[in-house]
C-alpha cells in the first residue's frame, strides 16, 4: 500500500513541468494539478489505483499517469506528440516514478489494463474525438475515468449505458487557452464533469 497524502500528492503535480506551447488545434491543454490530484485521489479512493494496472490515454506532459504511480498504480502512458513526450519524461524522471512510456496513437493501444484515467479531447476541435477516446477506453478497461464538458453530460450518459457502463459524477472547472486572436483573456473558465464509468 503506496502512502502519500493528498496534500502531498498534489504538491509534486503542481511541481511537474506543463506545456511549453499548447496546441489549440488538437484541444492540447494542461490538466490544473489541484484538478489531477482530486480526480486521483476519488479513484484512489474507489480502489482504482493502488497495485492497478493504469492506463493514461492522451497523456500530454503526464501529470494523471505519474500522479497515479504516485498512488501505487502500475501506470503505462499513451501519448502521440513529441513535445509533449519530452515534457512527460522530464516529469516522470523528477516525480521518480516507474511508468511505462508508449509512443503512438491513442486508437491503435489495444494492451488491456484494470483502470483509465483520462483527461480527452473536448471535440470542439476535432469533432467526435472525445467518442473515439470513449470507444477506446470502453474496450481496454472496466473501470474510466474521464473528464468532459458539462454541456454534453446527457450525450456522455447516454453514450456510456449503450457501451454497458453506468456512472457516477461530479462537477470542476477547467481554465482553457484562449483560441482566436480575439479572445482578450488568455484563458477561459469552463464547466466540465469528471465520471468514473463501471462495467458491471
Amino acid at each position: 500500500m503506496i502512502e502519500i497524502s493528498k496534500g502531498a500528492l498534489a504538491k509534486v503535480l503542481s511541481s511537474l513541468q506543463k506545456f511549453a506551447n499548447q496546441k489549440v488545434s488538437v484541444e492540447q491543454y494542461s490538466t490544473p494539478s489541484e484538478l489531477a490530484a482530486e480526480v486521483l485521489w476519488q479513484a484512489q479512493l474507489q480502489g482504482d489505483i493502488d497495485e492497478k494496472t493504469v492506463l493514461d490515454l492522451g497523456a500530454g506532459t503526464g501529470i494523471l499517469g505519474i500522479g497515479a504511480a504516485l498512488l501505487g498504480g502500475k501506470v503505462t502512458l499513451i501519448e502521440q506528440d513529441e513535445e509533449a513526450l519530452e515534457i512527460a519524461k522530464r516529469n516522470v524522471t523528477q516525480a521518480k516514478v516507474d511508468v511505462k512510456i508508449v509512443k503512438g496513437l491513442v486508437e491503435d493501444y489495444a494492451e488491456k489494463a484494470d483502470t483509465i484515467i483520462m483527461n480527452p479531447p473536448f471535440g470542439t476541435k476535432q469533432i467526435h474525438a472525445d467518442r473515439a477516446f470513449l470507444d477506446k477506453a470502453f474496450s481496454l478497461a472496466p473501470v474510466v475515468w474521464s473528464m468532459h464538458k458539462t454541456s454534453t453530460h446527457p450525450f456522455i450518459l447516454s453514450y456510456a449505458k449503450e457501451a454497458g457502463y453506468s456512472a457516477t459524477f461530479f462537477p470542476a472547472v477547467i481554465q482553457l487557452p484562449h483560441s482566436q486572436s480575439f479572445h482578450k483573456k488568455p484563458v477561459k473558465p469552463v464547466e466540465i464533469t469528471v465520471y468514473r464509468f463501471i462495467r458491471p
